[in-house]
C-alpha cells in the first residue's frame, strides 16, 4: 500500500509541474514559485528515494550508470562554463539538468523493487493524461487562431504526445483506442509538423509489429486494431482536406516545408554548425553549458538535440548521449524477448524521441522530456525483474 501511495504522489507531483507550466509558461527555475519549487521538491524526493534504495542502485544495469553520468556531466559542464557559482544559479541548473534524470532513476528503482506494480504505474501515468488534455484543449480553444495562421503552432502538444507509449499498454482496448484518437486530434490541432510526423511514425511502427506478432493475437484484436488505424487515417484525411481554417493550415504547414525549411530549421542548423566551428577547444571538449545555443545565438534552440548537445556539452556530452541512445536500443531488443507487447510501446517511445530530437528539441526542455524518461525507467526496471508471467502485458 505504501508503494502505491508513493508512486501516486510522485506522478501527481510531475503532473502538477507540467500543468503549471502549461497554464503559466513559467521557466523551470526558482524564480517561478509553482513550477521551480515543485520541480526542486521532486528532485529532493528522488534523491531520498534513491538513497534509501542505494543497494538496488548499485546492482542497476549499465544504462542507468550512463544516464546518471550524462546527467551530472551536463550539470558540471554548465556550472564551469556559465560561471554559475551562486547558490540559486546552481539550484536552477540542477532543476534543468537533473530533473529528467531523477524521475528516470526513481521509476527504474521503483519498478525494479515492485515489478508487480508495473501495470498499476502505467495506468496511473495514463490517468494523468486526462488532466493534461483538459488544460491542453482549454488553451487550444482559447488561443488566438491568427497565431496558427502565422505558423507558430501549439507547443503544448509536446506534453500530450509522450503519453502514447503508456496508452499503448492499456489493457482495456476501448480506453486504448480512445486515447490514441485523442492524442491524434491533439497533434492535428497543434499544427506541429515534427510532432505529427513522430506520431505517425510511432503508430506505423506499432501497427507493423502488431501484425508481425499476429499469431499471438486473436483475430478480433486484429480487426479492432485495423479499425482504429483506419479511423485515425480518416481523421487526418478530413483535417487535411477540410475547408475549415484548421484543415487549410495543416496542409499549408506541410506543403510549405520545402519553402520555409521546416520553419527555418535548415537555416538554424547551418548557423549552429558555423557557431560550433568557431567554438574554442574547451567548448569542443566540455561544451558551453546548458541552453548555450539560445543564449549565444538567436534566442532560440538548435532545433536538433544532437547539435544542441554538441554545443552545450561538447564531444564528451555527445559521446555519452549517443551511448545512452544505443543502450536504450539494446533495452528494446531485450524487451522483445521478455514481453513483445511492452517492447512495441518502448520502441514507439524511441521513435518519438528520435524524431523530436532530430527535428525539434527535448533534452533542454525537461517538462517535455519527463514522460519519455519516466517510461524508459519503467521499461528498464521491468526488464530486470519482470520475468514472472503474471506481470506481462497483453493485447
Amino acid at each position: 500500500m505504501r508503494s502505491k501511495l508513493f508512486i501516486i504522489f510522485f506522478i501527481a507531483n510531475i503532473t502538477f509541474i507540467n500543468v503549471s507550466r502549461m497554464l503559466t509558461n513559467e521557466e523551470m527555475d526558482t524564480s517561478s514559485f509553482g513550477v521551480g519549487r515543485a520541480t526542486l521538491f521532486c528532485i529532493i524526493l528522488s534523491f531520498f528515494y534513491t538513497w534509501l534504495n542505494f543497494r538496488e542502485l548499485i546492482k542497476s544495469p549499465l544504462i542507468i550508470s550512463i544516464g546518471i553520468f550524462f546527467g551530472f556531466f551536463t550539470f558540471f559542464s554548465s556550472v564551469i562554463n556559465l560561471g554559475a557559482f551562486s547558490f540559486m544559479n546552481i539550484i536552477n541548473l540542477i532543476i534543468n539538468n537533473v530533473y529528467w534524470l531523477a524521475t528516470f532513476v526513481v521509476l527504474y528503482l521503483f519498478i525494479s523493487k515492485n515489478p508487480h506494480l508495473v501495470k498499476f504505474t502505467i495506468n496511473c501515468f495514463s490517468l494523468t493524461l486526462l488532466f493534461i488534455l483538459f488544460y491542453y484543449f482549454t488553451i487550444a480553444f482559447h488561443i488566438n487562431y491568427s497565431e496558427f495562421i502565422s505558423f507558430k503552432g501549439l507547443n503544448d502538444a509536446y506534453y500530450v504526445l509522450p503519453f502514447l507509449p503508456f496508452i499503448l499498454l492499456l489493457k482495456n482496448n476501448t480506453l486504448k483506442y480512445l486515447g490514441i484518437i485523442i492524442i491524434v486530434i491533439s497533434l492535428i490541432i497543434s499544427y506541429k509538423r515534427a510532432g505529427i510526423i513522430a506520431l505517425l511514425f510511432s503508430l506505423m511502427f506499432y501497427l507493423i509489429l502488431y501484425f508481425k506478432y499476429q499469431q499471438k493475437v486473436k483475430k478480433s484484436g486484429l480487426k479492432k486494431t485495423a479499425f482504429i488505424f483506419i479511423t485515425i487515417i480518416t481523421i487526418i484525411f478530413l483535417a487535411d482536406y477540410s475547408t475549415t481554417e484548421t484543415g487549410e493550415v495543416i496542409s499549408m504547414r506541410f506543403n510549405s516545408m520545402g519553402e520555409d525549411g521546416g520553419s527555418g530549421r535548415v537555416f538554424i542548423w547551418s548557423e549552429v554548425i558555423k557557431l560550433q566551428e568557431r567554438n574554442s577547444f574547451n567548448g569542443w571538449i566540455l561544451g558551453n553549458g546548458y541552453n548555450s545555443v539560445k543564449q549565444t545565438y538567436i534566442n532560440d534552440s538548435a532545433h536538433n538535440d544532437f547539435l544542441e548537445v554538441l554545443y552545450d556539452y561538447g564531444l564528451i556530452g555527445l559521446f555519452l548521449y549517443l551511448i545512452l541512445i544505443y543502450k536504450l536500443y539494446e533495452i528494446y531488443l531485450k524487451l522483445k524477448k521478455l514481453d513483445w507487447v511492452f517492447s512495441i510501446a518502448f520502441g514507439s517511445s524511441l521513435i518519438i524521441f528520435m524524431v523530436l530530437s532530430i527535428f525539434s528539441h527535448l533534452i533542454i526542455y525537461p517538462s517535455y522530456f519527463i514522460y519519455i524518461a519516466s517510461f524508459w525507467g519503467i521499461g528498464i526496471g521491468y526488464l530486470k525483474n519482470g520475468r514472472h508471467q503474471n506481470y506481462h502485458f497483453n493485447i
